[in-house]
């Protein structure tokens, strides 16, 4: 399944399990999306801590990462929604979404302390 991916987010992918397996820690994995973009973008759900990691390749707002990593903050979604924010406003607004490095990512999914 890791092979249906962009290159950035199968290596990204080939480095992640492993620790997570190390650290006996579940992690859920499948396309952002159900379309054509479905090989660039990969969200990652870890159920006991109720996190998610979105990865994604050619995000048009940032044209000079090869991929960029995002938290996302399912507390503040659900608020958002309830308030009737758009998915601009979600992004812009209130940071559902919050950009972040490689290392804070994987802090994020398989930290000691996450």
């Amino acid at each position: 399944m890791i092979d249906e991916y962009n290159t950035h987010i199968e290596e990204t992918l080939s480095d992640l399990l492993p620790l997570a397996i190390t650290r006996d820690i579940d992690l859920m994995f499948e396309p952002t999306f159900d379309d054509e973009r479905a090989e660039m973008s990969c969200m990652i759900y870890r159920p006991d801590r109720n996190r998610y990691g979105i990865m994604s390749v050619e995000v048009r707002e940032y044209p000079d990462d090869d991929i960029v990593y995002f938290t996302f903050n399912p507390d503040l979604y659900n608020y958002a929604k309830m308030e009737g924010f758009d998915s601009v406003g979600m992004v812009n607004d209130i940071s559902v979404f919050t950009k972040v490095s490689k290392e804070q990512y994987f802090d994020h999914l398989v930290g000691v302390d996450g």
